[in-house]
């Protein structure tokens, strides 16, 4: 029989190897991680309270300016935007970022809504880009359960290195969306975008159908219930962009769902005069 002090060696030795081996997946995880995750959320959840989150895809990320709304309107926001983000992914996003902090009102860009991600990879990047911030939780695991098809890739969304260890190569030379103004964070408004003019929509108040687009009007549901149920206020918009009659009509066709529910809806391409409407 082994002696009681060398089993107790032994167990402290496992102990210590695991320990490590954790922290040191943990920390190349962050190292690999691409530098705009970290940057853009990087102050969130230091700060206690906020009036608006903003969510949705680039479309939101690149309109809404927190640095702008604090200055003319005194409103204390944050950006939650990312590009070509899934309504499924913005739901649980929305989740994640209440979890830390509960805003008064909650603003979600439509832009996505019809729009499919066909390539699996650049979906699960959608992701992680959303949700790796966020540390491990219940809401975290709740997203790789309804989000992963497979243990692989839940296991992926928990444990972010196996997306990553092959970025050791090209990671320092890559370079980041800027979060920063003047060596302040911009609250997670891309500053590199350039505002440019587009040409002059043919403005549709017409309806399409939408049956085939199910799954996003179910999470767009889901929005609504969480906000309802957390009380929070909750805008659905539709940014100004050059945009087809279908895109225009898919929109229309989702508003009226959405506002049958007393939610509101602000289409920035039906009005003259854009700014943010809260």
């Amino acid at each position: 029989m082994m002696p009681f002090g060398k089993k107790i060696k032994i167990l402290i030795t496992i102990c210590v190897f695991t320990t490590i081996f954790v922290l040191s997946i943990g920390l190349v995880s962050c190292v690999l991680r691409p530098k705009e995750c970290l940057n853009k959320y990087r102050d969130f959840k230091d700060n206690e309270e906020y009036d608006v989150l903003f969510f949705g895809s680039s479309h939101a990320e690149d309109f809404f300016d927190p640095m702008v709304l604090w200055k003319e309107y005194g409103l204390y926001s944050y950006n939650f935007g990312n590009p070509e983000e899934p309504l499924p992914v913005t739901y649980w996003e929305i989740r994640n970022a209440v979890s830390y902090n509960k805003p008064k009102l909650v603003v979600v860009d439509l832009y996505m809504f019809g729009n499919r991600i066909d390539e699996k990879t650049h979906y699960n990047e959608t992701i992680h880009y959303a949700l790796d911030p966020f540390n491990i939780s219940k809401e975290k695991i709740n997203v790789a359960f309804d989000l992963c098809s497979n243990l692989e890739e839940f296991m992926d969304k928990l444990f972010v290195l196996s997306s990553y260890h092959t970025r050791w190569k090209t990671f320092a030379s890559e370079s980041s969306i800027n979060y920063y103004v003047n060596g302040f964070l911009s609250y997670g408004h891309s500053v590199t975008m350039k505002a440019e003019p587009f040409p002059e929509n043919v403005i549709s108040n017409d309806m399409v159908s939408i049956d085939e687009y199910k799954t996003d009007i179910d999470y767009i549901n889901a929005i609504i219930d969480y906000c309802n149920k957390e009380s929070i206020e909750l805008i659905f918009v539709s940014t100004p962009y050059y945009c087809s009659s279908l895109e225009q009509n898919k929109i229309n066709s989702i508003q009226k769902i959405i506002e049958e529910q007393n939610v509101r809806v602000v289409n920035y391409n039906k009005i003259e005069s854009v700014m943010i409407i809260v």
